[in-house]
């Protein structure tokens, strides 16, 4: 199945995404990657993110470069700082910053 953009999602030049993937109310910018199946609501992805097969992404905001395994989800107010690495997992974050970014 193709991927699935919703009319009010706003896709950078250079992003992708994936088979089966749902971008809705979101902004992803340049040369962000979204894996097979997973899902973007309500969030803004900054240049160069990479979303994990099958990882949920709600309500959030992912700084540059930031890289998400796949089977995670993200939601209700969590923020990334920039080049933070989540590893494959059905890890469950919310509402919090985190990264190594962090005073």
């Amino acid at each position: 199945a193709g991927a699935r953009v919703g009319p009010l999602a706003v896709v950078g030049a250079g992003a992708f995404v994936g088979p089966g993937a749902e971008v809705s109310e979101a902004v992803l910018q340049r040369e962000v990657e979204i894996g097979p199946h997973a899902q973007v609501r309500r969030s803004v992805l900054a240049r160069a993110c990479v979303v994990g097969a099958g990882t949920q992404v709600s309500d959030a905001v992912l700084g540059e470069d930031c890289r998400i395994g796949a089977g995670n989800q993200l939601a209700r107010g969590v923020c990334l700082w920039p080049d933070t690495v989540v590893p494959d997992g059905a890890i469950q974050f919310s509402d919090g910053l985190y990264g190594s970014g962090q005073p």
